[in-house]
């Protein structure tokens, strides 16, 4: 082994990067038992940590597929990186502003990765390159703008909310949910107390003539979407 053990289930990392270490005993299922065994990780031959303190260099989403043409790391998109993280963080919804926090500290590692592995024996060798490679530069992202309360459409209050290339990530009551490009777009006219007219025309401009399909249809059942999962109502 070349790494030193920090964890093999949670560490807290702060806004300043630095990551606080957990050296639980590792948990492994060994000959089927029904219950994890717990090793102390010199009995794996894992490391020591070093006396240095330790930053967080970058995220990554652990895949196994022992069928993976190319294993190696594939860039993630922020919104998706984050309704696949959020499960696993510990009182994220408690943070103020939390997909705020977990986008500014992606803008200082470079963009969340998903590393697709045959076998951990693989691992090794991959992470030393990815650790060597520069980061990939993170996605621009921005704040959802202030809701307007005088549109026809009210959008449900959200605990917080980021916009990245066209699409909206929301969390509300601890639930994250990411909308797609139309979505996103009838979810912040509304939030600018636009008219359904007026959206029919900002998706017109957006994306294009939906050809057969009617756009003012189009847009009415985006809204009646969202209103089913209580994101807007009529005013």
């Amino acid at each position: 082994m070349r790494f030193g053990y920090v964890s093999d289930e949670s560490v807290a990392v702060d806004e300043a990067l630095t990551v606080w270490p957990y050296r639980k005993p590792l948990s492994v299922i060994v000959g089927g038992k029904s219950v994890k065994e717990q090793i102390a990780p010199s009995d794996l031959g894992l490391l020591p940590l070093s006396g240095a303190p330790l930053r967080l260099a970058g995220i990554t989403l652990l895949e196994r597929n022992p069928d993976a043409d190319e294993p190696g790391p594939v860039a993630v998109n922020l919104i998706d990186a984050i309704c696949e993280m959020t499960p696993q963080i510990s009182y994220l919804p408690e943070l103020p502003s939390p997909l705020h926090y977990i986008a500014r500290i992606v803008d200082r590692i470079g963009r969340v990765t998903r590393l697709v592995y045959r076998d951990a024996a693989d691992l090794p060798d991959i992470v030393e390159d990815m650790l060597a490679a520069l980061p990939v530069a993170p996605q621009t992202w921005r704040s959802a703008p202030p809701p307007d309360r005088t549109g026809p459409w009210r959008c449900a209050e959200v605990d917080d909310a980021i916009l990245v290339e066209g699409r909206a990530c929301l969390l509300r009551d601890g639930v994250v949910t990411a909308l797609d490009h139309r979505g996103c777009l009838v979810w912040t006219k509304c939030l600018e107390g636009a008219s359904v007219e007026t959206i029919t025309a900002a998706a017109i401009a957006a994306f294009g003539d939906p050809g057969d399909d009617d756009p003012r249809a189009l847009i009415e059942q985006t809204l009646v979407e969202l209103a089913e999962h209580d994101l807007v109502e009529r005013a």
